[in-house]
């Protein structure tokens, strides 16, 4: 028996492509409001106790020495950046992101900043990038959701400039004693060091527990107190939702009228099976969503999918990053506690945009780099009883600060797939065009000296600077960007798709710009707007 869309009882009437927060926010609560929903992921599904085995028995510390490497489902790996992503630009472009059940909320750090008000207005209040279709009074009921399902502490009396029509799920994490000590410096100078909100419980929150301050975040929070998205496609499954992991889309097919009709996947043997719906979504991330729909191409797709503007896989963004190391004339202990809590309140808006980028200027508290600091020790002398003290040193003075930087659209900077380079079961790899433009130039030069002298007014030792152009905070976004105008966006101020009216895109890669706040929380805030939108577009095609 089929219902009034032709489907079988068993077939799903929502297809969603991408397991991380955008998919699983859509499904929870698309399966809760009785839709029938289906989600493929690339990935396969993992335990919390897998990815903390694996991280403890790897001599790697970074973010992706917890997870295990899928052939079929492979991802960028930052010790080899060519290995998966295809870089072809002028800027080195490294990201990490993730292909599994919950994505890349495995391994992120948890910081949930929202966007400015002026971020979403960017060419009409500064004459550069694009303005949003929406407001941020429009997606600001979305923002209080969102911080409510990844449960966020933060401080409800600092909105950090972004008005806020009701209070955070929990108090704010206490700042680290590290964050402390350099508050104190530079209060002397009138800068204000202050707690980002952070999807970490403070307190337990949803039957996961209160941070414990393990400072493994990244790669992976050991007792769940930090959201990652698999919680809300758990919530799915038991609200109806039907999950089929280890299965990579390769193929949305479009029929003669502009309707999405299926999507063929691939499974780990490369075999190829195709599922059918009445409704996609394309969750994936900003790389991987644009690489599905440009190698979709058919005889009523030739460009791709969604692709009528041209502009598919362009305008691809992340946060460009300065930063510096330096050692404390007294100690300072990091590595004690949640990493990244604190920021400084300098840098974010500013009439300056009209000629350089904003930053977010983050105190990342992460442990010292012991391994790397040995091994130059060690290379440098063979006084032991010196490089014990020099290591002891090292260990409980040392700092870093960075700035993430806002990147202008570019239709230059893109992602497109490789016509030469394929994974394991024959997909494409993703090929990676980036430059860095003068506005970011400008911008890293204002904030390398700013740095400077943040770290004079510490009475701090600079040790290192880190190369501007080759470090970046792996946040994609911008490559299906939303807007009014068809010729200038690929979907609408609803995330529905200009050319095909039964395809919906969630995730960063809608962006028309990217300010300086960390995507995710927008994100969630985005996808639970589409969630709405999607259930009254339903009910009234039901009617």
């Amino acid at each position: 028996m089929s219902d009034a869309s032709g489907l079988s009882a068993d077939e799903p009437y929502v297809v969603i492509v991408g397991s991380g927060v955008a998919g699983a926010l859509l499904a929870d609560r698309l399966s809760r409001a009785g839709i029938r929903v289906l989600i493929l992921e690339a990935g396969k599904q993992i335990t919390r106790s897998e990815a903390v085995s694996l991280y403890r028995d790897s001599w790697r510390r970074d973010p992706q020495s917890a997870y295990e490497r899928q052939s079929h489902a492979s991802y960028p790996d930052r010790n080899a950046p060519d290995r998966y992503l295809s870089i072809k630009g002028e800027a080195t472009y490294w990201c990490d992101y993730l292909r599994l059940v919950g994505g890349t909320t495995w391994h992120w750090g948890g910081t949930t900043p929202r966007f400015l008000p002026m971020d979403f207005e960017l060419r009409s209040r500064y004459g550069v990038g694009r303005d949003w279709p929406l407001t941020y009074s429009e997606i600001e009921p979305y923002y209080l959701q969102a911080e409510q399902e990844l449960g966020v502490s933060g401080d409800s009396i600092d909105d950090h400039g972004s008005p806020r029509s009701g209070p955070y799920p929990m108090p704010a994490t206490p700042m680290l004693y590290s964050d402390q000590v350099i508050a104190r410096y530079l209060k002397q100078h009138n800068i204000r060091v202050k707690v980002l909100p952070a999807a970490r419980n403070s307190h337990i929150y949803r039957g996961r527990p209160a941070c414990c301050g393990n400072n493994s975040c990244i790669p992976i929070c050991p007792s769940g107190a930090k959201y990652s998205a698999n919680i809300h496609i758990n919530n799915a499954i038991q609200h109806g939702a039907h999950l089929i992991d280890n299965s990579v889309a390769y193929a949305v097919h479009v029929n003669s009228s502009g309707q999405v009709e299926s999507i063929n996947y691939k499974s780990p043997d490369g075999q190829s099976h195709t599922i059918k719906g009445r409704y996609y979504v394309l969750a994936c991330n900003a790389i991987e969503t644009p690489k599905l729909l440009l190698i979709s191409r058919s005889e009523n797709t030739p460009d791709g999918v969604a692709n009528y503007s041209g502009l598919v896989g362009r305008c691809l963004m992340d946060h460009p990053t300065v930063a510096k190391a330096f050692l404390m004339s007294e100690p300072i202990y990091t590595g004690r506690g949640p990493q990244v809590v604190s920021a400084l309140d300098h840098g974010r808006d500013g009439a300056f945009r009209s000629q350089h980028a904003a930053g977010q200027c983050i105190l990342s508290m992460f442990a010292p780099d012991i391994q790397s600091y040995v091994t130059s020790l060690i290379e440098e002398e063979k006084d032991w009883e010196s490089i014990d003290n020099r290591l002891e040193y090292f260990a409980t003075h040392h700092g870093h600060i960075s700035v993430l930087l806002e990147q202008l659209p570019d239709t230059e900077n893109r992602i497109k797939p490789s016509n030469s380079e394929f994974d394991a079961i024959g997909i494409a790899k993703p090929e990676i065009y980036m430059k860095l433009d003068s506005y970011l130039v400008n911008a890293a030069d204002y904030f390398n000296n700013f740095l400077n002298e943040i770290i004079g007014f510490l009475m701090a030792n600079k040790i290192s600077d880190f190369e501007f152009g080759n470090l970046w905070a792996s946040h994609p976004m911008g490559t299906t960007c939303m807007g009014d105008n068809s010729k200038m966006s690929i979907v609408d101020r609803n995330c529905r798709s200009h050319d095909h009216p039964n395809l919906f895109i969630a995730g960063s890669s809608v962006f028309p710009t990217g300010g300086t706040a960390n995507p995710t929380l927008t994100i969630a805030a985005l996808s639970l707007r589409l969630a709405d939108y999607m259930k009254s577009v339903i009910q009234t095609e039901n009617l």
